[in-house]
């Protein structure tokens, strides 16, 4: 049986990204600040799921510690090498923080938009059947009163009477409904939950 691993775009861009830097900083003196571009990882992975974004993260902050031990040269500028490295871990670590917060809102926000769909789904139900029916209900009602005598005449402009007190209830129940799925979306449009 076949495995496929599934890798995104995102994820690929990342882990060339951070072979990349490795590369560079390799090369490099230790007192140029090349860890920082170890943050390409965490931007390539925005969109990922929180443990990948955590899990790039983290081998992104022991890819700086590693290749701090291991091409680091002693000298007399190691305070500046410390520095560099203690800088690109703040920097991963801050944005890691940033990159779940984005992914929170993001996924709050397609959350919304998918109760925002549901909400007008019912709506268009509504619209559909309960308003329909009565006006569908008038529309009959009338082209048999055409051709109906005065008796039967009175007794369907009764029934049409009802079919239009139907259709009135129904509209004033979609008017309600469509306010209160305005505020609520409102509401949840300020309302931004922002914990983990």
């Amino acid at each position: 049986m076949k495995t496929y691993i599934n890798i995104s775009k995102g994820q690929i861009l990342s882990i060339v990204g951070l072979i990349a830097v490795t590369f560079i900083e390799a090369f490099a003196t230790m007192e140029m600040a090349t860890g920082v571009l170890y943050l390409c990882s965490i931007f390539f992975v925005l969109r990922e799921k929180k443990h990948i974004i955590i899990a790039f993260a983290v081998a992104t902050l022991c890819l700086i510690y590693v290749n701090f031990l291991i091409f680091f040269k002693p000298s007399n500028i190691l305070s500046i090498a410390l520095v560099n490295r203690a800088i690109s871990m703040a920097a991963i670590a801050v944005t890691t923080y940033m990159a779940l917060i984005y992914r929170r809102l993001e996924e709050s926000r397609r959350r919304q938009n998918e109760e925002y769909i549901k909400s007008m789904e019912q709506m268009l139900y509504i619209t559909s059947h309960k308003v329909r029916s009565p006006a569908c209900s008038i529309l009959g009602l009338l082209e048999i009163a055409n051709i109906s005598s005065p008796e039967e005449q009175a007794m369907l402009w009764d029934f049409i009477r009802n079919a239009a007190v139907e259709m009135d209830t129904f509209t004033r129940e979609l008017n309600d409904f469509v306010y209160h799925m305005e505020q609520e979306h409102k509401k949840e449009s300020i309302e931004a939950p922002i914990s983990f």
